[in-house]
């Protein structure tokens, strides 16, 4: 049954929090088309046991804009790249098709693109915790602070794909916004699901749906060169930040990167793979996935174990 929507500031839910959409991190959210910062909430579903918000809606007190809670997931996107919710969450707008986005404005065809593309990239590991290492050397080989400046902070992972970095971040003590334009925040909601402090949107970089001033820190690894305007980008991140914050922007860059890396990038076959139908793209990739494990990722994980095997298992490409 549907609740009725109640201002944020004097909103009071039948439940006591809950790990998808809590009252906090309402209070750090704005509209991604007006920035107006009074949002309504209304619940359509709850999470039962996990007394969470499962599916809902987001109004705009400014604007009117009504803004979507996939899954326990906000998707705060601006009107131009709403449509394109209802391609990949058919099921909850067939529930709901009075939040069926209006076709409006064009969106930027790169930005779309980008939506759609990083969409089937990310991908729900059965079981994350082997990775974990790895991606903890990834996050802090690729900023200049250390674990201990996390602890107790408020920050925001923009651009945060599968949430890896986030859950770093939380595991060293901070409250984490993880956010990203792709349907990969599904995949952060998953990776992110025993952490009590950290919150998944939907959003657009140039739109961001996060407060002005209300961030400690802010990262963006390997986000903005992806940008059609990347100074563009960095402003809006930077606009979140309270006075004092720390912005960390990292790219990619040639200088110093392998030969295989470049080449694991597959650039060269494109043009031919990016007309295929998603299927046909899915099982290429499944292919060359398998082709990698039999041939490198196995025999790396086999050399490992073997007396100073690690250092030859490392060694090799792309294990």
């Amino acid at each position: 049954m549907r609740r009725a929507g109640r201002s944020l500031g004097r909103v009071r839910l039948p439940w006591k929090g809950g790990r998808l959409v809590k009252i906090r991190l309402l209070e750090l959210l704005r509209c991604p088309d007006c920035a107006h910062e009074r949002l309504e909430l209304a619940v359509f579903a709850s999470g039962g046991d996990r007394v969470s918000v499962h599916q809902g809606e987001l109004r705009c007190s400014g604007c009117g804009a009504r803004l979507p809670i996939i899954a326990g997931i906000p998707r705060l996107l601006p009107a131009a790249l709403r449509p394109y919710l209802a391609t990949l969450h058919p099921e909850f707008f067939a529930q709901h098709p009075e939040l069926v986005p209006p076709a409006g404005t064009a969106a930027d065809q790169v930005v779309a693109r980008t939506l759609l593309g990083f969409s089937f990239q990310h991908v729900r590991l059965a079981d994350p915790a082997p990775e974990r290492d790895r991606w903890r050397q990834n996050l802090l080989e690729s900023i200049p602070v250390g674990p201990e400046f996390f602890r107790g902070r408020l920050g925001a992972d923009v651009g945060c794909g599968a949430g890896r970095h986030a859950w770093w971040a939380h595991e060293f003590g901070a409250e984490v916004v993880a956010l990203d334009l792709s349907a990969g925040v599904d995949v952060a909601q998953a990776t992110l699901a025993d952490c009590p402090r950290a919150h998944v949107v939907q959003g657009d970089i140039y739109h961001l749906p996060l407060r002005l001033r209300s961030l400690d820190f802010a990262l963006s690894l390997g986000v903005v060169h992806h940008l059609p305007d990347p100074a563009t980008g960095i402003a809006r991140i930077a606009a979140s930040l309270r006075p004092g914050g720390r912005l960390v922007v990292w790219v990619y860059g040639l200088e110093g990167m392998r030969w295989w890396y470049r080449l694991s990038h597959l650039t060269p076959l494109r043009p031919v793979t990016r007309p295929l139908p998603r299927r046909a793209q899915h099982a290429l990739s499944v292919a060359i996935a398998a082709a990698l494990e039999l041939t490198l990722w196995a025999p790396a994980r086999a050399a490992s174990r073997l007396p100073g095997g690690a250092r030859l298992a490392a060694r090799l490409p792309l294990s």
